[in-house]
């Protein structure tokens, strides 16, 4: 009998063990990478993953957390990347120490236009003191150290700004103009030892930054001439983010790059088309041209191509400060998330969790009103002068539509420098069908600048066949 009992038990046992291997082994091919933000970084003593894995055993089962921790963000801001079960990712959401968890997208390379179709041709006078101390982190393959372009001729030792090391790999040198390059590997390929540039996107898009002039340069003997940089005073930092370019290892380069003290970040990817439930281009797709029978206009044309010579010195600027940046947080997540956001107990003003993002202080302005009722937007903005201390900016409106559309006031008066002025934007009318638009711009000028900001109301209901996250 006592052997009877045993064997059950055994029998009980070899059941319970082959039906988790089995379910551990579903689990692990229904496993996603994702990427879990848990906001600022808390003051004083903190292991970042040692949390990262409590957490993480909170909430898996039949797999050992250490395992599926891809990588623990702990220099610029507190968050992990883990492979997750749909209903993993859903407990993870649901905590209140996590911001929010989202996919880990693929990148692809891309690479953008010449300083001449942004028409910063021109010649202009340098700086290379002031130059020289910009630090500009690169994500992209890496770097090629010995190429022309890079030569550190005449470069002092690196800004003070600095607080990273070269860690390169095998057979990689760092110089005074290139001062840090850094590989962030795929685990499915780890064969990479060098951040050097295997590719030459890297290179390229470094060199499109910050080259040294180098003549009698062609493409196969094709289009002689001299190649240079936008800014060649400046130093370059490669970050090496190997192989596809998944989204948490790229996220992993900017915390170090944001840790290291770099002024400005270069990325020249973009992501391919997701599904509509994780394509933010397709969650915000109310204003989409085609499948909902929406005339485009100002959705269609956007602000508009930038002009890099004229806005170095624009007149006016739309500065958002911390202030304006939290209160939009507050529109979205609860006060307890923008906490975690911020690093602080900030509060969130009293009905912002019913605002609207139309208030946050950008140059455009657009809303969403119910279809075939009447309409009063209001967008309040504040703009800062810069440039000649005292001007006079009147206003102008751009439409197409016959919406009633007014400013008030119309004219702003500057007598200094920095000097702020606030303004309202109204746009009213009877009614709106559903899918309709109206559009138009609003600029300012004082004769020589314009300033121009385009506003759109559009009428939207979402549909019960139409799956749209938010």
């Amino acid at each position: 009998m006592a052997r009877y009992g045993a064997f059950l038990v055994y029998y009980a046992f070899s059941i319970f063990i082959l039906t988790m291997s089995f379910l551990c082994k579903a689990t692990d091919e229904d496993r996603k990478v994702r990427i879990v933000y848990l906001g600022s970084l808390p003051d004083g003593e903190y292991s970042p993953m040692a949390h990262h894995l409590n957490i993480l055993q909170s909430v898996v089962q039949g797999s050992s957390p250490e395992n599926l921790l891809v990588r623990s963000y702990k220099r610029s801001f507190n968050g992990f990347a883990a492979k997750l079960t749909d209903q993993e990712r859903e407990k993870l959401a649901k905590m209140k120490e996590v911001v929010s968890v989202f996919p880990s997208r693929t990148f692809q390379l891309q690479t953008t236009r010449s300083w001449e179709f942004m028409g910063l041709n021109e010649k202009v006078s340098r700086n290379s003191v002031v130059e020289s101390d910009i630090i500009v982190g690169v994500i992209d393959t890496g770097i090629w150290p010995e190429s022309e372009s890079f030569k550190d001729d005449g470069f002092g030792p690196p800004p003070k700004s600095w607080k990273g090391v070269c860690d390169g790999g095998k057979n990689f040198t760092c110089n005074k103009l290139y001062q840090h390059s850094e590989m962030f590997i795929l685990q499915q390929d780890n064969t990479a030892e060098s951040a050097r540039d295997e590719l030459g996107h890297g290179t390229h898009t470094a060199s499109t930054v910050a080259e040294n002039a180098v003549k009698d340069v062609n493409f196969y003997g094709l289009a002689n001439g001299t190649a240079g940089g936008g800014v060649p005073a400046v130093r370059i930092v490669a970050y090496k983010v190997w192989g596809l370019s998944l989204g948490y290892n790229v996220l992993a380069a900017f915390d170090d790059a944001i840790a290291d003290g770099v002024n400005i970040i270069s990325v020249s990817m973009g992501t391919v088309e997701a599904g509509i439930d994780e394509d933010p281009v397709a969650i915000a797709w109310p204003m989409n041209g085609t499948s909902n029978n929406v005339s485009t206009g100002a959705f269609a044309y956007g602000s508009g191509h930038i002009n890099p010579v004229n806005a170095i010195n624009p007149g006016l600027v739309y500065e958002a400060s911390e202030e304006d940046y939290i209160r939009l947080l507050c529109t979205i997540y609860d006060e307890g998330k923008v906490r975690l956001i911020s690093g602080d107990n900030r509060t969130c003003p009293t009905g912002s969790a019913q605002g609207y993002v139309k208030d946050h202080n950008y140059p455009s302005m657009g809303a969403k009103v119910e279809p075939m009722k009447p309409f009063s937007v209001n967008f309040h903005r504040r703009v800062k002068k810069f440039g000649l201390a005292n001007s006079t900016y009147k206003a102008t409106i751009f439409s197409n539509s016959n919406a009633d559309i007014k400013v008030v006031p119309e004219v702003l008066s500057f007598q200094s420098l920095d000097e702020e002025k606030d303004f309202d934007v109204t746009v009213a009318r009877s009614d709106l069908p559903d899918g309709a638009q109206v559009s138009g711009s609003l600029v300012w000028s004082d004769g020589t600048h314009r300033v121009r900001s385009p506003n759109v109301v559009y009428a939207y209901i979402q549909h019960e066949h139409q799956n749209m996250v938010t």
